[in-house]
């Protein structure tokens, strides 16, 4: 039997459909809504919803760096598996929409990987560089502080949980933020380490990582 993919209309879940049911109830919120393929009308609509949640999904990026400091107290050995793993769910959520936008095309998928990289490492740029005090000494110190600190959360949290994902923007998106980091902030530079290099970290004796 031949399956589609298609995304409900009301909560956006992904399904996999048989190709000629007519008639699909959604697995995840119940609703009803036509399973052949869509009308020019239907598409057109779909797009929009895509485009739709894809804008507020650039508007929850700032979310990726809430509770930055839980978190970072988190990168312990007994409990970095669990707070990367609500960690991941909550990138998830904001992730997907971006991912469906972007697999509706080659171009789409590049925009979505440069708009949603500038997008972040903007809103780090803003959460790194505001609110300093007026005193160029004090503000010299902070800076270099809070850099240092949202360098070491992007290397052991951001960027291991957007390549933790697996979605066809991952890799890019997770390259594009680093490369963008670097230009920015040139001295502070780390590697793209995954999940589980870091884990295995922890089991080491005398765990080093080269973030």
């Amino acid at each position: 039997m031949e399956y589609i993919v298609k995304h409900c209309p009301k909560c956006n879940g992904e399904l996999h459909i048989p190709k000629e049911m007519e008639q699909v109830i959604c697995m995840f919120c119940g609703a009803s809504f036509k399973g052949k393929e869509d009308t020019a009308a239907e598409s057109e609509a779909g797009l929009q919803v895509a485009e739709e949640n894809y804008d507020s999904a650039l508007k929850n990026l700032r979310l990726l760096t809430k509770d930055l400091e839980k978190y970072m107290e988190s990168f312990t050995k007994q409990s970095y598996d669990s707070s990367f793993e609500r960690y991941a769910l909550s990138g998830q959520e904001i992730l997907k929409p971006i991912q469906e936008f972007a697999s509706l095309s080659e171009e789409k998928r590049e925009k979505a990987v440069t708009e949603t990289a500038q997008t972040f490492v903007e809103i780090v740029i803003e959460e790194v560089e505001g609110k300093l005090p007026r005193s160029r000494y004090r503000q010299k110190r902070m800076l270099q502080r809070k850099v240092e600190q949202y360098r070491f959360f992007l290397a052991v949290y951001t960027v291991p949980m957007i390549c933790y994902l697996g979605y066809s923007i991952s890799e890019p998106l997770a390259d594009r933020i680093i490369e963008l980091w670097y230009k920015r902030y040139p001295k502070y530079k780390f590697h793209k380490g995954s999940f589980e290099d870091l884990v295995s970290g922890f089991k080491k004796k005398n765990p080093f990582f080269n973030i």
